[in-house]
């Protein structure tokens, strides 16, 4: 209900300052010296528009947090949430839709407020025998993600990072192929440290992302 107060107001305030504006430039010299209509209605509707542009971007950067990522997805999606992982200064919300469908975003966090689900721009990727994997870069963040497609003999995954260590921040599910005795394993990390040379181990193999 706070955001949606929060944007009703700030789109009566960029009513009142369009109001404004036009009544400033109907009293100009400009305007005495009888400009044609058809060129101040054109600047008017490049004016709301630029405003309607920047509202939405103050509502989206600024008045639409959240106080959890339980919050954003209600809002957002339509589902059940599996797990959320949490990056340094984004999160993840892995959820299963009403189809039986997986689905995740990618979203920022800043001083305790959770925001919507944002764009990354995707760093790397490999494709191979061991399977097909990228790295995805959260904008205005150092944070990265991994995300990986398997199919492999075995239901579980054993992924540790460069020092071999296990992965705690990670998601990993796996579906089993019918007619096979194989399985359809995909996964998202929060990848720490993320550098071009970046590397995992996936039952004890190297994988450098990069390729």
């Amino acid at each position: 209900m706070l955001q949606i107060l929060q944007t009703i107001g700030l789109i009566i305030f960029c009513a009142v300052v369009l109001i404004l504006a036009f009544y400033l430039l109907r009293n100009t010299k400009i305007m005495r010296k009888n400009i044609k209509k058809k060129s101040f209605i054109i600047f008017v509707l490049l004016v709301g528009v630029g405003m309607f542009i920047t509202s939405n971007y103050v509502v989206t950067e600024h008045l639409l947090t959240f106080q959890s990522p339980e919050s954003v997805f209600r809002y957002t999606r339509m589902g059940t949430i599996e797990q959320i992982l949490y990056g340094d200064d984004s999160y993840v919300v892995i959820y299963t839709r009403r189809d039986g469908t997986d689905g995740y975003f990618i979203a920022r966090k800043f001083e305790g407020r959770y925001k919507l689900p944002d764009s990354t721009r995707r760093v790397a990727h490999r494709q191979d025998q061991m399977g097909i994997f990228r790295a995805d870069h959260v904008r205005n963040t150092d944070d990265h993600y991994i995300i990986g497609a398997i199919v492999s003999a075995e239901r579980e995954l054993d992924i540790r990072d460069r020092y071999n260590e296990e992965i705690a921040n990670i998601f990993f599910e796996a579906q089993h192929l019918e007619m096979t005795d194989m399985y359809s394993i995909w996964f998202i990390m929060f990848a720490e440290d993320f550098t071009d040379d970046f590397y995992l181990y996936i039952n004890g193999e190297r994988l450098h992302i990069a390729g």
